[in-house]
């Protein structure tokens, strides 16, 4: 069986259902468009492709990103299966190359059609949908899978947390939220460790004890520093309900959980002793007794049903495979 992995990995992320495909003795190929960054030669291209992008539409990085594609493309040999991760950086002549390429083509959305309305545009070229948000599952009929635990599952408490609190994320539309949260620790005396990662300096955090970086950590970077917590802050992007990799680190490690996803008590493992739900950001508040207590222990067959090893399970058909 031949399948192939095409996403902009640039957290790495997705190479992780790649490696879960190769542990399974599949034959596995990764299209990871980050590694296909274009850096302008000169000023000139730079000065040039910010007139082509207002005047003709054009883009520079677009075209390399296709000249890039076309090529792995073209050596691909036919394919079982193609997963693209958030289609919407592809444009269709690119979707019509990887599906002339397999027998089928699959797409697994992890981001709201609210948020990113591109992904819709060609959606009917795909053989099968998977989505992590409900309500587009609900209204397009799409099917639903969530993002995963991609880690070891470990449930042991750690004793000896160097911080109550751990968050990492970027730089977005969620950093009044950080902020709100940083002086709700701050008045109640609660240790925390929030990371957040910027393309650019800013000045929005001064005064806080939030660090920003400027170069993202790497998966393993990012987990000694949730390792080192008793509860992990998970902040929702707005218009999205899907359940971000925060939740799956959670419980892969036997964390606590603090969000503001409301739609987390209607899955199986939430429990109130572990998750506790913001449902007003501009009053927070949050039990002394959810810092004092240990996590509850989550059912392991419970758990492993969001393990890589069973989502690419499903989102593959593996359990059903000749």
């Amino acid at each position: 069986m031949k399948i192939t992995v095409v996403s902009l990995d640039n957290w790495g992320f997705n190479n992780y259902i790649v490696e879960a495909l190769k542990a399974k003795g599949i034959e596995t190929t990764s299209i990871n468009f980050d590694d296909f960054k274009y850096q302008y030669p000169t000023v000139f291209h730079k000065v040039l492709n910010f007139f082509l992008k207002n005047v003709s539409k054009h883009n520079l990085k677009e075209i390399h990103l296709k000249h890039q594609l076309n090529k792995r493309i073209k050596k691909l040999p036919q394919q079982d299966k193609i997963l693209v991760i958030k289609s919407d950086f592809l444009n269709e002549s690119i979707l019509r190359e990887l599906k002339a390429k397999t027998n089928e083509l699959v797409t697994f959305l992890n981001d709201s059609l609210s948020r990113c309305p591109k992904m819709k545009k060609n959606i009917d070229l795909f053989d099968q949908v998977f989505s992590f948000e409900n309500k587009d599952c609900k209204k397009y009929g799409f099917k639903k899978i969530n993002n995963f635990i991609y880690t070891e599952i470990d449930s042991s408490t750690n004793n000896s947390a160097k911080y109550e609190v751990f968050n990492i994320s970027s730089i977005d539309k969620r950093k009044k939220s950080v902020v709100l949260f940083s002086n709700y620790f701050n008045l109640k005396n609660i240790s925390y460790k929030i990371i957040l990662y910027s393309t650019k300096p800013t000045d929005y955090f001064n005064n806080t004890k939030i660090d920003i970086i400027y170069k993202p950590y790497t998966i393993l970077e990012m987990l000694d520093y949730l390792k080192q917590c008793k509860i992990v802050l998970d902040l929702q992007r707005p218009k999205q309900q899907g359940l971000s990799f925060r939740v799956f680190e959670s419980l892969a490690y036997g964390k606590k959980l603090i969000t503001i996803n409301r739609d987390i008590v209607n899955y199986d493992f939430y429990k109130p002793e572990n998750i506790h739900v913001i449902k007003d950001m501009n009053n927070i508040s949050i039990p002394d007794s959810f810092f004092k207590t240990e996590a509850v222990k989550i059912d392991k067959n419970i758990l492993e049903k969001y393990h890589i090893s069973e989502w690419v399970n499903s989102v593959f058909n593996l359990n059903n495979k000749k």
